[in-house]
């Protein structure tokens, strides 16, 4: 086994306590970076909410004296022109890890809802305890530096990024969320992953990604940022192959920062376009009927589009040149008629049966009947490529 020698640190750690009172009092977490307070969200952070309940019990044992979890800050010193236009150095703190519950305690600092057990914050005692409450803080800044070495902002903020979608200690992160953590963000001069980048701006770009797989608006501040796992599953795994096909962050963790070359672009529209196309012929040849669901059949990788991406790579695997010819042509009519008929016999189940559940049973009785179980339904690229085996076996009979 390779061994390397520990790289030299970019970011450093230090344990504090601050007063719950000090940072409520100077602390915006709904603008994040546009935020001009001491205490603030960076832009990849989530903008979560929790159930009154739990704001509730969060309160009671900040009223107890109870241990509630440290709060992760990073540190940042940036020039600026002060009132007098002299020039000045302001410290301000993101917040790591914690947001969700300082953003409960605020609101109920902000009397936006009341202990169940000991009431509002209108009570003198009851402010006096919440905000003399010690809050252990886990600080990071910049490793020392050396006269050599200067860490620039965008490198301490790629290494925040990073640390942020790789360790978390409050509500655990989703796929979307360590997605959003590598994001392009121009203020910090940080480029992020060109995969993720390309994946939003492709999004953005075609409606058919809305109307036929309900991806739009996704990204750090989306309406829909939840779905970005799901966005780039499907990007990657038409850009890259079926192995990518995963909404898993840390199967895309190897690429996650890798280069895309004119190459996978220009296989990226074919396969898109062939994608849209068959998925246009099965409205054309079956009409959507009134309260169905139809892009819900492609908002996820695992009922067709990986399947169909897994089709695709199989007889043009990811060095192969894809040419407006002959053989493509064949190809893409074989591809078109294979899975029209697949998705729309599986639809007549669905309108038949009355439910979903018909053409899902109708799949797993009729078409994958020799695979196992998790086969059927999990989402590796061995698993995808099996189901398109018995898909293609089925669709030649």
């Amino acid at each position: 086994m390779a061994t390397h020698p520990p790289p030299k640190p970019i970011l450093s750690t230090s344990a504090e306590v601050r007063f719950l009172g000090e940072i409520l009092n100077d602390f915006d977490p709904d603008s994040f970076e546009k935020a001009t307070t001491k205490y603030r969200k960076p832009s990849y952070q989530r903008a979560l909410s929790k159930p009154l309940k739990w704001n509730q019990s969060l309160v009671d044992s900040v009223l107890r004296g109870l241990a509630i979890g440290g709060i992760v800050m990073s540190k940042w010193s940036k020039m600026i022109t002060n009132e007098d236009g002299e020039p000045d150095c302001e410290v301000f703190y993101n917040v790591e890890d914690g947001g969700t519950r300082l953003g409960a305690l605020l609101a109920f600092k902000n009397n936006k809802f009341d202990s169940d057990t000991y009431g509002g914050y209108d009570n003198p005692n009851i402010q006096t305890i919440f905000m003399k409450y010690k809050m252990p803080i886990i600080m990071i800044e910049k490793a020392p530096q050396r006269a050599q070495r200067r860490i620039k902002d965008s490198t301490y903020f790629e290494a925040l990024c990073e640390n942020f979608s790789l360790l978390q200690e409050g509500t655990p992160l989703t796929a979307s969320d360590r997605y959003c953590a590598v994001v392009e963000d121009t203020e910090h001069n940080y480029t992020g992953s060109p995969l993720v980048n390309f994946t939003i701006r492709e999004i953005t770009r075609r409606s058919e990604f809305n109307a036929y797989c309900l991806l739009s608006d996704i990204g750090p501040r989306g309406n829909n940022r939840k779905k970005l796992a799901a966005a780039v599953a499907l990007v990657s795994g038409i850009m890259l192959g079926p192995s990518y096909a995963s909404e898993s962050f840390f199967e895309h963790l190897s690429i996650i920062n890798n280069e895309l070359t004119e190459h996978m672009f220009v296989r990226f529209g074919h396969i898109e376009k062939l994608f849209f196309t068959t998925i246009q012929q099965c409205l054309t040849t079956y009409s959507k009927w009134s309260g169905e669901r139809f892009a819900g059949y492609f908002a996820k990788t695992k009922l067709f589009t990986g399947l169909m991406i897994a089709d695709v790579f199989k007889t043009y695997p990811p060095h192969k040149e894809i040419r407006m010819n002959e053989e493509w042509r064949l190809f893409s009519e074989q591809f078109n008629k294979r899975w029209c008929t697949l998705i729309n016999t599986y639809r007549r189940n669905i309108a038949q049966g009355g439910s979903k559940g018909a053409g899902d049973d109708w799949l797993n009785t009729t078409v994958y009947t020799s695979l196992p179980e998790g086969q059927k339904r999990n989402c590796k690229c061995a698993d995808l490529t099996n189901r398109m085996e018995a898909v293609t076996t089925w669709a030649s009979q």
